[in-house]
């Protein structure tokens, strides 16, 4: 089962836990390779938000996990803000279908290594979301 890593290191912001004791292979499937969907994850036929972020991927043009996306239903309105270690931004997102595919804003490519990321967002059910953490750029 080759898909365990990735599996463990999805944040689930929906109520979801990826933990070594408690598997979640029964909560998500695979699509095709590179690309994990949770199911139950958000009900938006009553009008929900919801929003999983990824903490790694790999912009090496293998055609799996090469961009940084946010997987949301019901957004009105998102912004996310991404950083270097030093606290300098190299990438805003300025809505839920924007990706960030490892370079600053100049199209220089970033090393490996961790960044940081700021997310404010408002659902369709007025929900806010303010969060933050951590992404490894892995090459």
């Amino acid at each position: 089962m080759r898909y365990n890593i990735i599996l463990f290191v999805i944040l689930f912001h929906c109520g979801y836990k990826a933990t070594a004791s408690k598997p979640v292979v029964n909560e998500m499937k695979v699509l095709e390779s590179g690309t994990l969907f949770m199911e139950g994850s958000c009900d938006t036929s009553k009008g929900s938000s919801c929003i999983t972020i990824p903490n790694v991927f790999s912009p090496n043009n293998d055609g799996k996990n090469d961009v940084f996306r946010i997987a949301s239903s019901g957004l009105k309105t998102m912004t996310c803000g991404i950083f270097n270690r030093w606290g300098v931004k190299l990438w805003d997102l300025k809505g839920p279908e924007e990706s960030w595919d490892g370079r600053d804003q100049t199209g220089i490519a970033c090393s490996t290594g961790t960044y940081f990321y700021i997310l404010d967002a408002v659902g369709v059910d007025g929900k806010t979301y303010h969060q933050s953490g951590f992404i490894e750029l892995i090459r």
